[in-house]
């Protein structure tokens, strides 16, 4: 019994489980039950965690076997002796804030390796990006990439080429890959230059996966030797892993374009050399933890009583 969301997911005692209806107490974090091949049920007790919110994780398998989300019980299969990890989740989860980081409530995310193009290509006004800023977007986007994922996705194979013009970043992508490039970007509806864009394409044939990412940033983003560009590209990284635009200025996150105009200003909560936030990093725990696709829509903000949940009827 392991709590997700804290560093090096600590095992957790005292917790009551509910297997087929019956309590089973546990041995200072651990469990060994004997059950019978075939479909069981399995609700979770303990005190300062949601009992409607947990994976369980398989010893040797990535993601979660089964989960229960927003229900008073989960329905699993056993199918030979496994050793696992249940992974709860703290009562203090914001819910309706964690809601408003993901497409639609929905998790989506990459497979376990994520290649990166960076095209060099000359933009109109003639800029190029030189191969040792290219290096360094390769490095940001690889450690950004893994910390958010807590090693989940990993950067794999990068590359760098030309050829591409600012209207590929909408009509062109590299399955399995996040496409950056560097474009003279034009000024908006508003009058103001636009700073970046991302689009990140859904794989049609695996639910809850995504395809490909392209990213577009303005050259005055890397141009400039001395401009840190890991707070633009960082955000679009964001997005390329299917991260919204959150409530705003109600936690401090690297997704939060209205950071600036909050009153009063959230203070980061980023230790050295991390780059992303904790409220970023349940998120990412959660979105690579629990099964592709998960919707997260039907989960309340305050954690219902097991108890309270059993005694309403069936429907």
């Amino acid at each position: 019994m392991r709590d997700l969301l804290a560093e090096d997911e600590p095992v957790l005692a005292d917790v009551r489980l509910l297997v087929d209806g019956t309590p089973r107490a546990d041995s200072g974090g651990d469990f060994a039950l004997e059950l019978a091949p075939g479909e069981h049920t399995l609700a979770v007790e303990r005190a300062g965690y949601r009992s409607d919110l947990f994976a369980l994780r398989f010893a040797g398998e990535p993601g979660a076997r089964f989960q229960l989300v927003g229900a008073p019980e989960a329905v699993f299969d056993l199918d030979g002796e496994r050793s696992a990890d249940l992974l709860l989740v703290p009562d203090a989860l914001d819910v309706r804030y964690l809601r408003s980081l993901l497409d639609g409530e929905t998790t989506y995310r990459w497979p376990a390796r994520v290649d990166l193009h960076i095209d060099r290509s000359p933009t109109r006004a003639g800029f190029t990006l030189s191969q040792q800023q290219a290096d360094s977007l390769a490095a940001f986007v690889g450690r950004a990439l893994e910390e958010l994922t807590d090693g989940a996705a990993r950067l794999g194979r990068v590359t760098t080429g030309t050829g591409l013009d600012w209207k590929d970043f909408l009509n062109a992508e590299r399955p399995g890959a996040i496409t950056l490039q560097v474009e003279d970007l034009a000024a908006t509806w508003a009058g103001l230059r636009a700073v970046a864009w991302t689009i990140y394409r859904r794989d049609p044939d695996h639910r809850g996966t995504i395809r490909s990412a392209n990213v577009i940033v303005d050259t005055h983003v890397v141009a400039v030797p001395l401009r840190d560009f890991s707070q633009i590209v960082g955000h679009e990284l964001g997005h390329a892993l299917s991260l919204r635009h959150p409530l705003a200025c109600r936690h401090w996150s690297r997704m939060d374009p209205a950071l600036a105009t909050c009153e009063p200003r959230l203070t980061p909560d980023v230790a050295p050399p991390g780059y992303w936030g904790r409220a970023d990093l349940a998120a990412g725990k959660i979105l690579y933890t629990f099964l592709p696709g998960t919707s997260f829509a039907r989960l309340p903000e305050t954690p219902p009583s097991v108890d309270a949940a059993r005694r309403e009827p069936s429907r």
